[in-house]
């Protein structure tokens, strides 16, 4: 399993993925305006993928040889904006190795950043519980899009 950076001749399968994965697990606990916000006003939006491409958001994929099977996305750095797995490679370990391999690539070039913000889908937050993520406040919703706002310790802040 190869981790990287998604190149331009990736992104549109990358986005494919994560229609495709939120298509399945996501929406159908969503209302029809959650459902349009996340496909139509995000990931098909014109200015999303041309941050991928520009690198204001990272997006880093797990792939099976040629085929991608992961992603998750990031915003400033430090924000995780999207996090999706293909369906054959749940619970494999691949979502934490992808986690991971953000982790160490923050860790190496942003001294300054002592945590990873997530605002989970209801359906991800098992996922990411299980990397140590803790709950920061209830269960939100804005434009039909439900999340859990939780945080991440990378490393502990030291005053002196």
């Amino acid at each position: 399993m190869d981790i990287k950076l998604v190149s331009e001749n990736e992104i549109d399968n990358a986005l494919d993925l994560i229609i495709r994965v939120f298509m399945e697990f996501e929406a159908p606990d969503y209302s029809e305006e959650g459902v349009d916000s996340f496909v139509n006003d995000i990931i098909k939006n014109d200015d999303f993928r041309r941050g991928c491409l520009t690198g204001q958001f990272k997006m880093y994929g797990a792939f099976d040889g040629k085929k991608i099977v992961a992603v998750m996305t990031m915003r400033k750095t430090s924000h995780i904006m999207l996090a999706f797995v293909d369906r054959d490679y749940q619970r494999q370990g691949i979502g934490k190795r992808l986690f991971e391999y953000i982790c160490n690539d923050i860790r190496s070039n942003n001294d300054d950043i002592y945590e990873i913000t997530v605002n989970s889908s209801p359906y991800g937050e098992k996922f990411y519980t299980s990397l140590r993520f803790i709950r920061i406040s209830e269960e939100q919703e804005k434009h039909g899009i439900k999340y859990i706002p939780m945080v991440y310790k990378l490393k502990e802040f030291n005053r002196y």
